[in-house]
């Protein structure tokens, strides 16, 4: 590193002794005006655009030696912390969330209360800079990252470049950027710092862990993760709960997730399970098309067996009824304007006792000797 920095350093002065050393005054002019501003675009725009990005560079690294590889970042000591949080004056809804976040929980976590600030500010040395900014932006180049190979795009990196919940935390020097895709990504980033990094856990709605640290630090780190499964949903009672779901990384239907925290994924239209009567609606075909629904001994519409009012359910042999329920499917899609709409929940309903006994389905139940028309047919090939 020490090596690099000399040769840059080298560089840079051997520039700047070019375009005002000793040479005849007029060569140097021409010189000047040249390298500053007319060498081709694919060269940098000129000099001057390549000193800024050299001095910077030089800036950056000294920044990055005064933390060695394998030491720790100090956040916070004694209650008090250097640091700032860092989001920009348009962030979006969720990253302005991640870094309210960040600032109640470290502030729990070590007593020290971290000034939330705008991107329009000076860049500091002790920075955690949240999402997609001007401070992040300076940082956030192409360039190797844990589990990838480098980027070569020879542009900044940006938000489209992460998958919607994918995220990257990178420390920079004594500063630490959190960078990630829409809707989740930032916020996964910044929840992964507090659970990953410094042992937050949520166990239940009533029960959580904040470790207190008289010394809060955070080890060097290059982590980039994306989670393997699309749409998680641990389904039991504590998963309903904001909180604990938000905070176990849960993007599921019923957790009243908002859209501050990234909105839910899941069954599109909220339509979950049990939807056989969404997608072949009686009240639009029950007259036209009673085939369409269950029949009984005769062609009489089936009486359900655990109640005393009819259960309508559809007739699950019928190909006609496959082409119903696809084309509401295919409706449903067209309509599909949120992109945490994940899944097209097909299922027949709950309880049944009883099913269909009208002559494809009785053949099919003769034909598999006694076996129910229940979980295959209609929706099936829908």
């Amino acid at each position: 590193m020490l090596a690099i920095l000399t040769a840059v350093a080298k560089l840079v002065f051997a520039l700047f002794e070019l375009v005002s050393g000793d040479a005849p005054a007029l060569e140097r002019l021409r010189l000047r005006n040249y390298l500053m501003y007319e060498l081709p675009h694919g060269f940098g725009n000129g000099v001057r655009h390549r000193f800024s990005l050299i001095v910077t560079g030089i800036g950056a690294l000294l920044s990055m030696l005064s933390v060695a590889v394998g030491e720790e970042l100090v956040i916070a000591e004694g209650g008090k912390s250097d640091y700032a949080i860092v989001v920009a004056v348009d962030a979006t809804m969720q990253d302005h969330y991640a870094a309210r976040m960040l600032k109640r929980y470290i502030g729990e976590l070590s007593g020290a209360v971290l000034p939330l600030v705008p991107d329009t500010g000076p860049l500091t040395e002790h920075e955690i800079v949240v999402g997609f900014n001007r401070h992040s932006m300076k940082f956030a180049a192409d360039g190797p990252s844990v589990g990838r190979a480098p980027r070569r795009t020879g542009r900044p990196v940006s938000r489209d470049d992460f998958g919607p919940e994918e995220f990257r935390i990178q420390t920079m020097g004594s500063r630490v950027v959190i960078l990630g895709g829409s809707p989740r990504g930032v916020l996964y980033g910044a929840n992964s710092l507090l659970t990953d990094e410094w042992g937050c856990r949520w166990f239940s709605p009533t029960v959580k862990r904040i470790p207190k640290h008289e010394r809060l630090t955070l080890k060097v780190t290059d982590r980039r993760y994306q989670p393997p499964f699309e749409w998680r949903d641990g389904y039991f009672w504590s998963g309903l709960d904001n909180e604990w779901a938000f905070h176990n990384f849960q993007n599921k239907n019923f957790a009243n997730l908002q859209p501050e925290q990234g909105w839910r994924a899941g069954f599109v239209h909220n339509l979950f399970v049990h939807t056989a009567l969404d997608l072949v609606p009686p009240e639009r075909y029950r007259e036209t098309h009673p085939d369409y629904f269950w029949t009984g001994v005769g062609d009489e519409p089936r009486i359900g067996g655990r109640h005393d009012s009819e259960t309508l359910r559809i007739c699950l042999t019928s190909p006609e009824v496959a082409e119903v329920a696809a084309e509401s499917i295919l409706a449903l899609r067209r309509q599909r304007l949120d992109e945490s709409d994940l899944m097209f929940s097909v299922s027949a309903s709950d309880g049944v006792d009883d099913w269909c006994q009208c002559p494809n389905c009785m053949d099919f139940y003769n034909r598999h000797g006694g076996l129910k028309p229940y979980r295959s047919g209609a929706l099936g090939a829908a």
